[in-house]
């Protein structure tokens, strides 16, 4: 058994962490999948192992988890040995909260299995052991056998977010879960979802281009408009100029996407996400305590009677009403439900690292957002079917060890033959 850890930002120190059984590797900082797929390589290269374990490097893991790992690998019948074991994920705020265990992707409508479970309850234990069908498994505790990484290569370079679910599908659906192999992790919608929403709209068309041809242009422009409706909804407009150009950039082919500078990319996100500050310094402002600038553990308000939520959805969430005198500013969480901030004028959303933004709503912003929609909606009639068809026939270009050599300018290739 070795760890080897990819030092993406160049920050660890060698002679505190490596010993004969650690090693460091300093990569190019190309993401998560770009330090996920540097490490398989490294893995590659000994005969001996017969598994990569990815996790990240944020998350909690207990050692028990792999242990427990271990031992069911030794004891795996041969037809499961192409298997990917999965670690269920738990909520670091409420530790005994199971966010997911495995997942559907669902061409990009997700459905995490078994969500929100209370692990303290056995009648949930017990559930969470049945087979269930999964898609793929998240990268925070994954294992994947050495033969499958041989059998379908390396991942897309997706740089964040959507990498471990394309990677996922292509194990059509051979996963196993087992209570007790499980990891913590910071809650997703306590997160400012930021240069997120860019890669979410472009990796998504991507992957249901190659893994779901059945996803047509009318279902990218449902979920385009899905996305763009929500963040106008919460008044994050910025985030707007985020889906459309993630829409924009996937139509530009797999060309150039082949041929992208992936930091230059990410660089240019910067000008369409907020800037963020400390949360504290919005303590008094409209009469916000500092307890409400906390998002761990506050529950999600329950959506309205069916009747309410059409009469909000047909005035775009108070756009066109005014706006609540004793709701001037509101204090949510990154990712709230939308109908809690019907007729605010003003939210301040905090994030768990101490973070937050302010919007306002905007008429004029909300117009703007819906007409620049619909010139991208043009340009989904134009050019789809064409770049879907482009990325079917060349995603494997992009999955090769050579291609992963050149990206991450490492100076040896391997001469170990997959």
């Amino acid at each position: 058994m070795s760890v080897c850890i990819s030092d993406n930002g160049g920050t660890l120190v060698r002679e505190k962490i490596e010993d004969e059984h650690i090693r460091i590797v300093k990569n190019k900082n190309l993401g998560g999948v770009g330090g996920f797929t540097r490490t398989m390589f490294e893995h590659m290269r000994d005969d001996s192992i017969t598994h990569v374990l990815l996790m990240d490097d944020d998350a909690v893991i207990s050692p028990e988890a792999i242990e427990r790992t271990y031992t069911l690998l030794t004891l795996l019948k041969e037809k499961y040995r192409m298997a990917v074991i999965g670690g269920s994920l738990l909520r670091e705020d409420l530790p005994t909260l199971q966010y997911e265990c495995g997942a559907c992707w669902n061409d990009g409508d997700i459905v995490a299995n078994n969500h929100n479970f209370d692990m303290t309850q056995l009648k949930n234990v017990v559930i969470n052991e049945q087979i269930q069908k999964a898609e793929y498994t998240g990268w925070w505790y994954s294992c994947i056998p050495v033969p499958f990484i041989k059998e379908m290569h390396y991942p897309l370079p997706f740089f964040i977010h959507r990498d471990d679910i394309e990677y996922g599908l292509r194990a059509n659906g051979q996963f196993i879960f087992l209570n007790g192999i499980t990891i913590w992790h910071e809650a997703f919608e306590n997160k400012l979802p930021g240069f997120l929403e860019y890669y979410d709209v472009r990796n998504l068309a991507i992957t249901n281009a190659i893994h779901n041809p059945q996803f047509a242009a009318k279902d990218f422009k449902k979920m385009l408009f899905v996305q763009v409706s929500s963040n106008i909804g919460k008044y994050r407009y910025k985030y707007v100029d985020l889906n459309l150009k993630g829409a924009v950039d996937f139509l530009r082919g797999f060309k150039w996407f082949y041929n992208a500078d992936t930091l230059g990319v990410h660089d240019g996100l910067k000008k369409y996400n907020y800037q963020s500050m400390p949360a504290e310094e919005f303590i008094g402002h409209n009469g916000i305590k500092p307890e409400d600038l906390d998002p761990c553990g506050r529950p999600e308000a329950e959506p309205p009677c069916k009747l309410k939520r059409i009469l909000i959805m047909l005035s775009m969430n108070g756009h066109f009403l005014p706006a609540y005198k004793n709701r001037a500013t509101k204090v949510a969480r990154p990712n709230p439900n939308i109908y809690d901030l019907f007729r605010c004028n003003e939210v301040v959303y905090a994030d768990a690292a101490g973070n937050a933004i302010c919007v306002k709503r905007s008429r004029i912003e909300l117009l703007k957002a819906y007409i620049k929609m619909l010139k991208v909606f043009r340009l989904i009639d134009l050019h789809y079917d064409k770049v879907c068809e482009e990325y079917r026939k060349n995603h494997s270009k992009l999955e090769s060890k050579d291609f992963w050599s050149s990206y991450l300018e490492l100076k040896e290739v391997q001469n170990k033959e997959m």
